[in-house]
């Protein structure tokens, strides 16, 4: 299979940490707000995590926070850290 080349684009990481630093400092709205970006996250999120647990799919519930029905992929939604780090609890 031939590999198709992207081209006529730039990495965008760096243009959304700069917008993200010159938002903090003037308070005007990001480009992405948080909003968008958790969602555009989970969407990518879920079906990574469906592959790596085999199911051919899931059901998320965004109020609860978890997977209905599939422990092991609910066990994938936060990571386990090495001591002592320790992800805060808000």
């Amino acid at each position: 299979m031939k590999r198709k080349k992207l081209e006529g684009t730039t990495e965008s990481h760096n243009l959304h940490v700069a917008n993200f630093v010159e938002c903090i400092k003037t308070r005007n709205e990001p480009n992405c707000p948080p909003e968008a970006g958790r969602i555009a996250a989970l969407h990518a999120h879920i079906p990574n995590i469906a592959a790596r647990v085999g199911a051919e799919s899931l059901v998320w519930d965004d109020a609860k926070r978890k997977f209905i029905g599939n422990k092991e992929a609910n066990e994938l939604i936060f990571p386990e850290y090495r001591k002592p780090w320790v992800l805060p609890k808000i």
